[in-house]
């Protein structure tokens, strides 16, 4: 198999009591049965467990939707010799799903991984352990597990799932600010997609796209990937609210700040308990310093540091944001403390293009240099136009509906 072990298990870490406790014995287990000879599986489970039937039921009342999958993965330790890879894999899935949906995404991540150690020829199943080591910070792993996906994808003749192995690549080397090779990915990304008319997937690399070239200095080639991927993606779509966050995000990096604010606070009610909650958060703070307006930033910057409390990703690039606010506003200490906050995130995520952000900023705040200045975009231009139609088609979007979470990549469209 392609990785090693973690070398430090988190679940338990991640959730205590009777629930983390099978949880983790259950991976352990897994992980145990995929490297065993099938021939030696029943000695190696011989050993009970005390009070095993109560382990298991309690953990069960801590979290019933995982009931089947607690009960199959259980039988790997019981019933070894039985033990199906394909359930046991389904289960693992059903766990990381799970566990994603609770923000424990080092969980997340192990269970992804032992799903795909368990049906080691499914490129979708390697993309999902590769999507989830990525959101863990687990960047080599994320890497290999990507490189997996899509060697299985090409080698099955499957367009889509080498377009997402390709997207996920893309989106790991843009993290590390490799932003040519992440541009390769995500051109070969769009091409395999529309090989099998899949647009609303050509969509989404195109909509990476928008930062590969903005980063790279091509604000026009950015905005006409921006306009691509809003034709493609249809208002329904789970990542048009994220689209319409990252359009207001170009207008940020345009100075256009008072346009940038109203996008930012149309699209805000679809991003809520989404992990571009904060980064959306963070640009509404600097879009309302740019503007002076002192209480949507405080209000906005509150919110942000809440939110990075609980959790690092996304917080490095959130808290810079937070930095040139307070830069705006002449606060000089708290944007240095901020912009340090956010460099040091940024190194432990290895988050490369947030590191040298805030490595500018701080320059700058040292030099007192001042911070952002408004721009108005003319009428008709083509920041405007495309800024109308991210617009329109979140006003054709129905309304956000309360718990319904994050849906994640697998489940996307790809029509």
């Amino acid at each position: 198999m392609p990785v090693t072990p973690w070398a430090e298990w988190s679940v338990l870490a991640d959730r205590g009591g009777p629930l983390g406790f099978v949880l983790w014995r259950s991976a352990a287990d897994v992980l145990l049965w995929c490297e065993a000879d099938p021939a030696e599986r029943r000695a190696l489970f011989g050993v009970a467990l005390f009070h095993e039937p109560d382990l298991v039921a309690f953990a069960i009342r801590q979290a019933p939707d995982l009931r089947e999958a607690i009960q199959t993965l259980w039988t790997v330790h019981t019933l070894p010799e039985l033990a199906d890879a394909d359930a046991a894999s389904d289960a693992c899935y059903r766990v990381s799903r799970w566990a994603e949906s609770q923000g424990i995404i080092r969980t997340a991540a192990q269970f992804a991984e032992l799903a795909a150690r368990l049906q080691p020829e499914s490129a979708p199943r390697a993309f999902t352990a590769g999507r989830l080591c990525r959101r863990a910070g687990e960047v080599q792993r994320a890497a290999i597990w990507y490189s997996r996906s899509n060697r299985l994808a090409r080698r099955a003749g499957s367009n889509i799932d080498r377009a997402n192995a390709h997207l996920g690549l893309g989106n790991l080397e843009y993290d590390l600010g490799h932003h040519a090779r992440a541009e390769q990915h995500f051109l070969k990304a769009a091409r395999a997609a529309l090989r099998n008319g899949r647009k609303s997937l050509a969509g989404a690399a195109h909509h990476n796209l928008v930062g590969v070239a903005y980063e790279t200095g091509r604000v026009e080639e950015a905005l006409q990937h921006l306009g691509i991927a809003s034709e493609y993606y249809g208002a329904d779509h789970p990542r048009f609210p994220v689209l319409a966050y990252d359009a207001g995000f170009f207008l940020l990096r345009e100075g256009y700040f008072s346009s940038a604010l109203l996008v930012f606070e149309s699209v805000l009610p679809w991003l809520v308990g989404q992990r571009v909650e904060i980064l959306a958060r963070s640009a509404l703070a600097r879009s309302a310093a740019a503007v002076r307006d002192h209480i949507r930033y405080q209000r906005a910057a509150e919110a942000v540091l809440a939110l990075a409390a609980m959790d690092d990703e996304g917080s490095a690039n959130a808290l810079y944001q937070l930095a040139e606010g307070a830069r705006s506003f002449l606060y000089w200490e708290r944007a240095e403390e901020l912009a340090k906050r956010a460099f040091e995130v940024g190194r432990k995520r290895q988050d490369g293009i947030t590191i040298q952000s805030a490595a500018a900023l701080l320059r700058a705040i040292s030099g007192k240099e001042p911070g952002d200045v408004d721009r108005v975009p003319p009428v008709g231009d083509p920041v405007d136009r495309v800024t109308q139609e991210i617009m329109r088609k979140l006003k054709k979007r129905p309304a956000p509906a309360s718990g319904t979470g994050t849906v994640p990549p697998e489940d996307y469209p790809t029509d």
